[in-house]
């Protein structure tokens, strides 16, 4: 490892006058992409699909996982790291070792966390007046669901169900991205009493009695339909099931970027049950 970076200074030294970006997270490749930096970046993790013209870029890492070569061998400048699980932070620490620049991400669920990492970003890349102007646009969005959920007056009860298949069913609490994304869009968490993720049962499910159901798009696949959740034991009891409200949302929505406030918005629409979301998360 060691002679590894050893040969990567060595290398680096020829690209100074121009930045080389790698950015790990979603929210991180947002938000660089958001600044108008992507002509910058060289590379991306395998979980940055945001923008489209990101997926033209090689992509680093199985599932969350990032080795140090990897990142070297494209002799990068700046690394933008959302490391929210924390999976890579053996592989940062060693990367520090070396001359590039490593700009690290806040990771709480927050639209003031979404502000302040714009601001990072913006400063550490010398895109200061840019970084004004993308957070005037992220609190402008935020507002906008403000009045909107005022002027509706109707705050739904839901819960968020995080499904890998039947046999693969999370159910959120308290402090969780999917609640507070669901207060921040109007709806009255259904579910109280834990903190983060677990295993569903149906005494939960019943007691809660949810309006709405929310998932991700991919967990409604993974699940083969809405028609299915009647299989899991205590929704077929739900208002939300009884009155077909199920919800599906960006696998994105959660990870609190520069789009938090289109998403709220989307969000907020399918909760009041608009035919037509205005927002437009994915242009």
């Amino acid at each position: 490892m060691k002679l590894i970076i050893a040969l990567f200074l060595m290398i680096n030294s020829v690209y100074t006058a121009e930045k080389r970006i790698i950015t790990l997270g979603s929210t991180a490749t947002e938000i660089v992409y958001a600044l108008e930096l992507g002509q910058e970046v060289v590379a991306r993790d395998y979980g940055s699909t945001f923008p489209k013209s990101v997926n033209n870029l090689p992509s680093l890492g199985q599932g969350h996982k990032i080795k140090t070569e990897e990142v070297l061998k494209y002799n990068p400048t700046h690394i933008v790291v959302w490391d929210k699980r924390g999976s890579n932070r053996g592989v940062i620490e060693k990367l520090k070792k070396t001359s590039i620049k490593i700009i690290e991400l806040g990771v709480k669920d927050s639209t003031q966390q979404t502000e302040e990492n714009i601001n990072i970003v913006a400063k550490a890349l010398g895109q200061e007046v840019a970084g004004e102007k993308l957070i005037a646009q992220v609190q402008s969005d935020v507002e906008k669901v403000v009045e909107y959920n005022k002027a509706k007056k109707n705050s739904p009860k839901a819960i968020f169900i995080y499904a890998r298949g039947i046999g693969t069913l999370f159910l959120a609490g308290e402090g969780s991205s999917a609640q507070t994304l669901l207060e921040l869009a109007g709806a009255k968490p259904a579910i109280s009493g834990f903190k983060g993720f677990k295993p569903i049962n149906a005494e939960t499910i019943i007691v809660a009695d949810p309006e709405v159901i929310m998932l991700f798009h991919s967990g409604l696949e993974s699940l083969g339909g809405k028609q299915k959740l009647a299989e899991v034991p205590g929704l077929k009891l739900t208002k939300a099931l009884k009155n077909d409200k199920i919800v599906a949302i960006d696998d994105r929505a959660l990870n609190f970027g520069p789009r938090i406030g289109l998403f709220a918005m989307e969000l907020a629409q399918k909760l009041q049950g608009d035919l037509e979301p205005t927002a437009k998360v994915n242009e």
